[in-house]
């Protein structure tokens, strides 16, 4: 059985408003900012506003492990998910 695990993946699940606010408010205080984030090039506001993007790769196992440990999870949810 194939599962997906898209609970939180996805730019609807960004509070946009906020982040976008934060961002404006870190930049008051500082002209730097670091935003880190997979979903923040899907802002064109914030995408605009950067003047460095940074892409890091890494191995799928490394990107797997992190994920599974991104937030609590029933103990046969993790078992499913790292199988």
């Amino acid at each position: 059985k194939e599962r997906v695990d898209d609970s939180f993946e996805g730019p609807a699940h960004v509070d946009w408003p906020r982040l976008r606010r934060d961002v404006r408010e870190a930049l008051e205080k500082s002209d730097k900012s670091i935003v880190e984030g997979h979903l923040v090039a899907a802002d064109e506001e914030l995408a605009h506003q950067a003047s460095l993007v940074v892409l890091l790769r890494c191995p799928p196992e490394l990107c797997k492990t992190r994920r599974l440990q991104r937030r609590p999870r029933e103990v046969a949810e993790a078992q499913e998910l790292s199988d």
